[in-house]
């Protein structure tokens, strides 16, 4: 791929306008050619072959008019909405697969596998740097984490022959990054990679690889202990080490009940696991509520059934206060293993039905079912024993009551109850601390220290610990000692709640104190200065990160700090709050009172990376998070079928689509993950629904694909095809197209928006998304992208693009008009004709006739009449056309226009070759037609001071006549003659007249009595040819097809073109135009007059106040190819490019027609030559060079730029010595075209050549 680098450099130094974009990016006019239009009716056409034209206006417009003769979809584009298109950048042998967005500008790219950085306010492209040396196999998948500045690259990839399947690339150090897992097994691929964000700026989220895998790289990883308290499950499995609901103590609440029977105590139901339960009365209803010491807002309550059956509650609704209301509550259902929701009817299941619903549960472990509760706070479960209801919302309890409505039997009763309440508290009053049942484990402890005397305070609805002292007699340390029961490394919140002063007016007493937050090895974590002269309750956080309880119990110190009073300080103490926001789990971790058991962790073709787990990741494994067994890790090992592959994840609008082929219980080949949020607790991701996603496919599917909100799913099919199905709020189906599909790319032209579909071995199709249809490449637009992305409000494109302005066939008029000044004429061909325009004439201001070789739509031959008012056209009839029959040149004379002719025709019942005549006041071809010449004519010259013709060409003349390759045709006698008594041999490709009877014309080894020369002049009065030795002195190129006279004499300036090369002659010697251009060819030329001088131009070629248009097929060297340019003296300036089906090889303009009555030059009064308009630039030239305007962007064979047309004017100056201003032929009127013209009416031109000649 070196050459790729180079050919990108040279590329970008070559056209420095676009260094720029879109970063600042800006457009310039292009000031065109001022043509004095005056001078040529207001109006031009463009005749020739092509079926498509653009024009060129703007700096960095760059119209991309072509298709790539490349066979790599390999250029980058840049579309504007403004400009249609602003720029392309070809590079050789590659598709890019991939784009994505590293930052502003700034992206990476995947080119046949390999991966670089691709700089769009710089345009360049560079090797992420160390990939060809480190790495070996195909890039299949991108993830930029901007968060963490890494890309994940996926694949079939191995990095240092021993890391397999991701690569990490750290870009803003510009090196490769340590993956703790280590990649996966040898041979595995990586096809898609997804973030699942977290919740917030903490949160980091989790990376997730699908492909095809079955382990990590570091294998150990893949086991690990949980203990007894731990949770693992596995349908919709969510792996965390603790449940963050933690055990409300009730040792202190007051229990009181409704109907109890005499024989049980209401309060033995706080200790579920012991023989005694709470029962109602026999044949009643009633309640049993507990009243707590401190008010809480609980998380979900544990209700343990009667074991008794015929005891059971049935129906139950939970009362609390102050709100007096029944709470909604929620519960995971053991009938269907779904959450269910209730209120005033809430169901309890029956022990023995509850132990059956468990044991026949494939979900249960160790008796116990879990589902991830519905608001990411811990778990809902059920077990063989009780059931958990959740409360829906959150509210503050002092009271709780259980009603029971009904019950099974002949009376109710529950033999456990227990209430839970989200995150750790430890209270000042440690009595609070106290577990419900003596032997428990876990709870929070407090202690007094110092010297301080603190008394329990009941304040409003406050209940809380507090110490009134004289600050100058109080011991250093005195306050309060918090243990709150944090069991298990992780990252914690630890908030401090100070009660307000207001409550028990203790305001003008209150102080400041100290609260710091240690490990248990006494390692301070956090400290702050709190006042607690806050009017109401308030929190502050004291610290907020990693706890490590291999080092001990953590606890807080709050310490009397400061008084404000010298006599009378009031401290007060009540509680510490820590909120759990994730655990750790440990490899071989041994802790106190916990029982282990070792888990091996499968992986297989789906991996969440949890990037919380491995923040602090060291290979000692004495303190590293690592894998758990995440709900998508076990989706990949546990419901996929074993042989499954993972082709594309989408992460968009909290679902994960995961898309292969595969089988399992939640479809096949597409399933839909509706996800929860990020969990903190567990630091990975948990699952709330799970659906297929068949969206009408059937097979596997190999790609997802996504913009907005809309999500296109890509099957493939058997016998070679591809079904493409798109959701944009339903699913619709595109149906079938042949082939893989392997990329896709979504853009914008001209308000159309095109999903594009690139094959990997085949052509891209196109689906309208605008007008919900397919799109078929046209002559204007060709759409082959592989990725497409907008930056600052454009578009960049990748691949193969193809643009024209409009649709045209083969002929279009040019207006002097600031806007829509090319506009299509009223011409239509049938196609399966090969139709070339080569010549044409005005017949008057309104009508045209137009010839060449070509079938009109109806049916007309070669030759048509245009009404210039209305585009209408009509045929000419009287003639019938060989095949290879082509009009060449034409000619109007004394009402006569004769018509110049490749191949052959027949008129009336007379086939003739060479030259036939129609009579235009008669709209008839002449019944009298000149004799037939024997080969073709290319150029004819009026001789109007005898009334004949001067006829060259490729022919000799008809029998009697001894001229070849140039003869005279007497029009009042209709009899061909010599034009001298010369010998001429050889071919005449084009004649120009610079006197009333001389004459210079070039040709193809034409000879006079024996001796070749290229050019040759000619002396009517004399009858005799000479060669022109100065023209030919220093050889010309080649065969000048075409040439100027600049000033009308063959010792002035002359502009010449042959095939394939362009030259002037400055009155001494030939020089090349053409040395900035390669591998061109040339068809026509012209000057045109300008309105205002070009003071850049030396006049070495032609006068200040001309400009040269040149049409062929015109090529610069990395830059690309035009049909039609200007020179104007010093530089070329593009001006249009016309194709046919997109390609400029194939292309021509043959003659621009103009209206010769107000033609100022000498020549084209002999004939009707073609000019084209469009100004000199002057602000963007560069001596003998192509204009560097930005539309440069091609390299060598590719494309293309420049719009369109061009002809060829044969022009000479106003200030020339003979006849500036007078016309030397007749012309007829438009009422001529309809009525018969008397004799007397008919302009003589002769007595007017005359007369100006003498």
């Amino acid at each position: 791929m070196a050459s790729l680098f180079r050919l990108m450099v040279s590329a970008l130094l070559a056209f420095a306008n676009l260094a720029n974009c879109l970063e600042g990016y800006h457009t310039t006019l292009i000031d065109q050619p001022d043509i004095d239009y005056d001078q040529v009716g207001n109006q031009l056409y463009f005749l020739g072959n092509f079926d498509a034209l653009s024009e060129y206006k703007h700096t960095g417009q760059f119209n991309t008019s072509v298709i790539s003769n490349t066979s790599s979809n390999n250029s980058i584009y840049l579309l504007s909405d403004t400009l249609h298109n602003v720029g392309s950048l070809p590079f050789e042998n590659g598709t890019v697969s991939i784009a994505e967005r590293v930052r502003h500008g700034y992206y990476v790219i995947v080119i046949d596998g390999a991966p670089y950085f691709f700089n769009l306010s710089g345009f360049s492209i560079n090797e992420v740097s160390g990939w060809s040396h480190s790495v070996t196999g195909d890039v299949r998948s991108v993830l930029v984490d901007t968060d963490e500045e890494i890309i994940y690259f996926g694949g079939n990839l191995t990095y240092d022959k021993d890391l397999y399947g991701v690569i990490a690339y750290d870009y803003s150090s510009d090196d490769f990054h340590d993956l703790p897992f280590s990649g996966f097994n040898k041979g595995a691929s990586v096809n898609s990679i997804v973030k699942v964000p977290g919740n917030g700026e903490d949160e980091l989220g989790s990376i997730v690889f699908g492909g095809s895998f079955d382990a990590l790289g570091n294998t150990d990883l893949m086991n690990f202990n949980v203990s007894s308290n731990q949770t693992y499950n596995i349908t919709n499995s969510t792996y965390t080490s603790i449940d963050p609901n933690r055990l409300v103590s009730l040792k202190y609440a007051t229990i009181s009940s409704v109907n109890t029977d005499s024989s049980s105590d209401a309060s033995s139901i706080l200790c579920p696991g012991s023989d005694t339960e709470w029962l109602l009365e026999p044949e009643t209803y009633g309640s049993w509520t507990a009243s707590l010491e401190v008010s809480l807002i609980p998380s979900k309550i544990r209700l343990y059934n009667s074991k008794d059956d015929s005891s059971s509650v049935s129906i139950f609704r939970v009362i609390t206060s102050p709100a007096n209301g029944i709470m909604n509550m929620t519960y995971l259902d053991p009938y269907t293993g779904d959450f269910a929701y209730c209120d005033a009817w809430c169901p309890l299941i029956s022990n023995s039905d509850l132990k059956a619903l468990v044991a026949n549960n494939s979900d249960a472990i160790k008796g116990v079912v879990s589902e991830m509760s519905e608001n990411d706070q811990g778990f809902l479960r059920f077990s063989d024993e009780y059931q958990e209801f959740e409360f829906y919302n959150e509210i503050s309890v002092e009271s709780i009551t259980i009603e029971v409505i009904a019950y099974d039997g002949s009376q109710g009763g529950l033999s456990g109850f227990q209430m839970f309440q989200y995150g750790l508290y430890a209270y000042a009053n440690d009595t609070l601390n106290e577990p419900t049942c003596s032997g428990s484990k876990g709870f929070s402890a407090s202690e007094e220290t110092g010297d301080l005397d603190w008394k329990h305070t009941s304040a409003g609805d406050s209940s809380y610990m507090s110490a009134t002292f004289n600050p100058k007699n109080v011991k250093s340390g005195s306050g309060v000692s918090f243990f709150p029961s944090i069991e298990y490394s992780g990252n914690y919140s630890v908030l401090l709640y100070t009660p307000g002063c207001s409550a028990d007016n203790s305001c003008d007493h209150r102080g400041i104190v100290n609260a710091t937050f240690y490990e248990g090895d006494d390692t301070m974590l956090g400290s702050s200065l709190v006042y607690q002269t806050n009017m109401y309750e308030k929190y502050d956080q004291i610290y907020q990160g990693h706890v490590d309880v291999k080092k001990g119990s953590p606890y807080l110190t709050m310490t009397f700090e400061n008084g404000f009073s010298d006599s009378k300080v009031v401290m007060v103490a009540d509680k510490v709050y820590v909120d759990i926001l994730g655990i750790d789990a440990y490899k071989n971790r041994t802790m106190e009172n916990e029982t282990t058991t070792d888990y091996d962790i499968p992986i297989r073709n789906l991996f969440e990376y949890s990037l919380s787990n491995f923040s602090d990741y060291t290979e000692s494994f004495e303190n590293n998070v690592f894998v758990g067994n995440s709900s998508l890790n076990l989706i990949g090992s546990q419901v996929l079928n074993e042989d499954a592959t993972v082709n594309a994840l989408l992460y968009t609008n909290d679902s994960l689509i995961i898309a292969g082929d595969f089988d399992s219980d939640y479809g096949a080949d597409a399933i839909q993950l509706t996800l929860n949020s990020y969990n903190a607790s567990s630091n990975s991701t948990s699952i709330k629904t799970e659906s297929s996603l068949s969206a009408g496919l059937t097979g596997t599917v190999s790609h997802v694909f996504s913009y907005g909100d809309t999500v296109i799913l890509v099957g493939d099919e058997k016998s070679n095809f591809s079904h493409i199905s798109i959701y944009n709020g339903s699913w619709h189906s595109l149906g079938r197209v042949r082939g893989e599909i392997a990329t896709f790319a979504n853009l914008t032209i001209d308000n159309t928006e095109l999903l594009v579909f690139n094959g990997a071995q085949s052509s891209a199709v196109v689906w309208d998304y605008t007008n919900s249809q397919w799109f078929n490449t046209t002559s204007t637009l060709h759409v082959n992208a592989s990725q497409a992305f907008v930056e600052d409000n454009a578009t960049v494109a990748f691949g193969s693009l193809a643009m024209m302005d409009q649709s045209v066939e083969n002929a279009v008029t040019v207006k002097n008009s600031s806007s829509n000044n090319i506009l299509p004429i009223g011409l239509t061909f049938n196609e399966k004709h090969d139709n070339v325009l080569s010549s044409g004439f005005y017949v008057n201001d309104s009508y045209i006739v137009i010839g060449g070789h070509f079938e009109t739509f109806d049916s007309a031959y070669n030759l048509v009449l245009l009404d210039t008012s209305t585009n209408r056209t009509s045929s000419i009839g009287g003639v019938s056309w060989n095949n290879d029959a082509d009009v060449t040149d034409m000619l109007s004379f004394n009402d006569v226009l004769y018509l110049g002719l490749s191949g052959k025709v027949t008129v009336g019942s007379t086939k003739t070759k060479g030259l036939i005549a129609y009579e235009l006041k008669n709209d008839t071809f002449s019944s009298n037609q000149p004799a037939s010449l024997n080969g073709d004519v290319t150029s004819i010259a009026a001789v109007e001071s005898d009334a004949k013709l001067l006829v060259g060409g490729s022919f000799s003349g008809p029998d009697g006549t001894s001229c070849t390759g140039v003869c005279l045709l007497d029009t009042e006698k209709n009899k061909w003659s010599s034009a001298s008594n010369q010998t001429t041999t050889g071919d005449i490709t084009f004649i120009q007249a610079y006197s009333s009877s001389k004459y210079l014309l070039s040709g193809r080894n034409f000879g006079i009595d024996g001796t070749k020369s290229d050019f040759v002049s000619y002396d009517y009065g004399s009858k005799r040819f000479a060669k022109e030795d100065g023209l030919s002195k220093n050889k010309i190129p080649g065969v000048v097809e075409k040439f100027i006279m600049v000033d009308n004499k063959t010792t002035g300036r002359i502009v010449s073109i042959g095939t394939d090369f362009i030259a002037y002659y400055d009155g001494s010697n030939w020089n090349r135009l053409d040395d900035d251009l390669s591998n061109s060819t040339f068809s026509d030329i012209v000057l045109l007059d300008l309105k205002k001088d070009n003071d850049a131009n030396d006049e070495k070629i032609f006068d200040k106040d001309q400009i040269l248009l040149v049409t062929g097929l015109i090529t610069v060297e990395d830059v690309g190819s035009f049909t039609a340019a200007y020179y104007n003296g010093s530089s070329w300036i593009p001006s249009v490019i016309t194709t046919n089906n997109l390609s400029v090889s194939n292309t021509t303009i043959r003659s621009v027609l103009l209206n010769k009555s107000t033609a100022s030059f000498y020549g084209s009064a002999s004939k009707p030559k073609q000019t084209h308009h469009q100004s000199a630039s002057k602000n963007f030239m560069l001596t003998r060079n192509v204009v560097g305007v930005g539309f440069g962007l091609a390299l060598g064979t590719t494309l293309l730029l420049g719009i369109a047309a061009a002809g060829v004017i044969f022009a000479s100056k106003k200030r020339n010595k003979y006849n500036s201003g007078q016309l030397l032929h007749s012309r007829v009127g438009e009422e001529k075209m309809i009525h018969i013209v008397p004799p007397n009416e008919v302009i003589d031109n002769f007595h007017v050549a005359k007369q100006t000649a003498s």
